[in-house]
């Protein structure tokens, strides 16, 4: 590459950098103080439950959740703490909140899933994977745990009508002969 070349492209990239730089000094992305206090108490509630003390995480975390803009993070770490403490109905209440707020993240659908099906809500628990589905077509895993609960309940045609959906998405060999 000759010097001329290598000026020109050198001036190219830094031409293209320059809006960038501009524009990300534009945004102030730092956090509040307030912010950095939140972050610092859900931290803490989650090294009480690591060192067993759940009670006072739940404490920590009802307290966060009530004088913090809702969060469905606060929201699913409560329904973890009161599912393991067996209060379902405490659970459920976070569960469903969290899900309200975040009704697109998939590890707080997968947690519901298995809270439905532990309660033995089947109908509830496909409805989630179903949900899942559409975020993730191609995840076979899901696809399975629906016909999993389609044969338990006896509904043969539906869980085929799933296994043939899982082949069209993924691809396979019933895809390919249709």
């Amino acid at each position: 590459m000759t010097i001329r070349k290598r000026i020109l492209f050198i001036h190219l990239i830094w031409s293209m950098m320059i809006p960038k730089l501009i524009h990300s000094q534009a945004i102030d992305s730092r956090k509040t103080e307030e912010d950095v206090k939140i972050e610092d108490q859900f931290i803490a509630a989650k090294l009480l439950v690591t060192s067993g003390k759940k009670p006072e995480a739940i404490k920590l975390l009802d307290s966060l959740r009530r004088v913090t803009p809702p969060s469905a993070s606060i929201h699913f770490e409560l329904a973890k703490l009161y599912h393991s403490n067996r209060d379902i109905n405490q659970a459920e209440s976070n569960l469903k909140a969290a899900v309200q707020l975040e009704p697109d993240n998939i590890w707080l659908r997968k947690w519901e899933v298995s809270f439905a099906r532990e309660l033995g809500r089947n109908s509830e628990a496909v409805k989630t994977l179903q949900h899942l589905i559409t975020l993730q077509p191609k995840d076979s895993e899901t696809y399975d745990q629906i016909v999993q609960i389609y044969l338990k309940s006896e509904e043969y045609s539906k869980a085929l009508q799933i296994l043939e959906l899982k082949e069209k998405m993924s691809g396979g060999a019933l895809a390919i002969l249709s």
